[in-house]
């Protein structure tokens, strides 16, 4: 109880110390704190409270949970941004942006309490011992994961292990009687954040980045070198959904983009002077056509990397209005693995927009402002987005194109949520796990003539779901209880066509084939590709 009394003191004085020492303009005192322990004077009051508390309280006390309220409490009046980070999140938050844990490289899905194996990392460790996609895991180690009562949680706690362990997986697999057995050694498994990467056409190269983790940059580097040997000329980038990570990756994504000593982004904070970031000599990708793809999920180091290409016209921006998250935080952690993430500095692109929404009306109305936009059109409305953004942040770029500042990105070419098709018995659909349940059924069923196509592009362009197929989920939505009118049915036929293609496409050439096939029905897509064609 000590021991973790100090260190809860340590925690909180730490914080403390940083809060008041930047409101006195103290910046020893925040260089200090990213240093520990910590040794605050100013916060003798709080040590002796909690010393009372111990001591004196009339009942027991959870500490740890009095930590993280306490610690919470303070950093909600910052900004929304700034958190405390426990230690089983953060080593789970950690392997994210590392871009790798233990485990066994396999993707599952639970399908009628039944574990399926949806696809299986190449070259993994599972791969390796002989798991292939689409078989069922039945156990783990001996514990039976089929049935209810199990949950990713709990199936994923009994998989992972440490790097070299091995586990025992029983699995069941298509038109093979017996039940076979697997050991898996396993292994570090990578987290790509460079989720597929392909040709479009014979000249375009399409590569989707879902986050900025430490192997982004040699990730992009590796992808559009292969494209360019595919005869890549020009370049979708996908930042859609993309939330950031580290700044240090999408600057050097931008600095592939640009030329020698063009600006990428500026820092400044109260306690941080303004630091500048340069592109360097020999980018990979400095001529040809650029488009880039964003939305209202792209934010934080995707909208670095957006604005600023933006800002030296040197691509077109296409989708809806990003994030608008543009402060910068910087870690720190404590011997408990816990960590702080502290705002210290804003972004600015290269002709000083600030990409931060505001946030003075407290964190819980910041993060409902998506939901605003929503409400008020901004989604399928270009007149509704526009309005979001006064003149007095407006700046003009040297090509004379006119871009706002005060809250995200707006792209170049406005391109609305797309919401054909989806209607309630689509929705419905997937709610009750419908189109995956069909998709699977079928794979099974048609596992021949499925395993003939000779290649993606072969399967992209030959497979259509028959009639009479989509008439079989239809009738596996009534098995479920799925409401299906007529009129909503017809709706969503050929997008529910396309997407048990692309999970088709999935379970055979992984996300390359998911996206391949999807991406054909991508608004988004065929405006960048007409800006590309002009």
């Amino acid at each position: 109880m000590y021991n973790l009394r100090l260190a809860m003191a340590g925690a909180l004085i730490m914080v403390l110390g940083m809060y008041f020492g930047s409101k006195m303009n103290d910046n020893s005192g925040l260089r200090s704190a990213f240093d520990f322990p910590f040794n605050f004077r100013k916060s003798d009051k709080l040590e002796e409270i909690m010393e009372l508390i111990e001591e004196r309280y009339v009942d027991s006390i959870d500490f740890a949970r009095l930590e993280r309220n306490a610690l919470e409490e303070i950093l909600k009046h910052l900004d929304p941004h700034s958190s405390y980070i426990p230690a089983s999140e953060f080593k789970r938050m950690n392997a994210k942006l590392k871009g790798r844990f233990d485990g066994i490289g396999v993707e599952f899905r639970m399908m009628n309490d039944t574990v399926l194996a949806v696809t299986v990392e190449r070259d993994g460790p599972a791969e390796q011992a002989g798991i292939r996609p689409g078989d069922k895991i039945i156990t783990v180690d001996g514990t039976t994961v089929s049935g209810e009562g199990m949950t990713n949680g709990s199936i994923v706690n009994l998989i992972r292990g440490p790097e070299g362990t091995s586990v025992r997986l029983e699995v069941k697999r298509y038109k093979t009687p017996d039940i076979l057995e697997f050991d898996v050694k396993r292994g570090k498994i990578p987290i790509n954040s460079v989720e597929v990467s392909f040709m479009l056409n014979e000249e375009t190269g399409y590569i989707k980045v879902n986050r900025f983790a430490a192997s982004t940059h040699s990730e992009f580097v590796l992808a559009a070198g292969e494209l360019k040997d595919l005869g890549m000329i020009n370049m979708v980038l996908d930042l859609r959904n993309n939330g950031g990570g580290y700044l240090s990756q999408a600057i050097a994504l931008a600095d592939e983009f640009l030329t020698r000593r063009q600006l990428i982004v500026y820092t400044e904070g109260y306690n941080y002077p303004k630091e500048e970031y340069f592109a360097t000599s020999n980018g990979l990708f400095e001529e040809g056509k650029l488009v880039v793809l964003i939305n209202e999920g792209t934010a934080s180091a995707s909208e670095v990397l957006s604005g600023a290409l933006q800002d030296l016209d040197r691509a077109t921006l296409i989708g809806r209005r990003s994030f608008g998250k543009g402060l910068v935080q910087r870690q720190t952690t404590f011997p408990d693995g816990s960590a702080l993430r502290l705002t210290i500095a804003r972004y600015y692109t290269p002709l000083g927009r600030s990409i931060q929404k505001p946030y003075s009306q407290g964190t819980d109305v910041y993060f409902q402002e998506l939901s605003r936009r929503l409400e008020r059109g901004e989604l399928y409305s270009l007149d509704s987005m526009e309005a979001a953004f006064p003149d007095s942040l407006k700046v003009v770029t040297a090509a004379g194109k006119v871009l706002y500042g005060g809250g995200g990105i707006l792209p170049d070419i406005f391109v609305p949520v797309d919401t054909v098709g989806v209607t309630a018995f689509y929705r419905e659909l997937y709610a009750n796990d419908v189109v995956y349940d069909f998709t699977y059924r079928y794979i099974d069923r048609q596992m021949a003539s499925l395993s003939a196509y000779e290649s993606l592009d072969d399967f992209a362009a030959s497979f259509s779901l028959a009639d009479s197929s989509f008439a079989r989920l239809v009738s596996l939505a009534a098995e479920e209880e799925v409401r299906a009118p007529e009129p909503e049915v017809s709706a969503s036929e050929a997008l529910l066509k396309n997407q048990v293609k692309a999970l088709i496409a999935r379970r055979f050439w992984g996300y390359a084939g998911f996206y391949k096939v999807t991406l054909t029905r991508d608004e988004a897509i065929n405006q960048a590709l007409q800006v590309i064609s002009e």
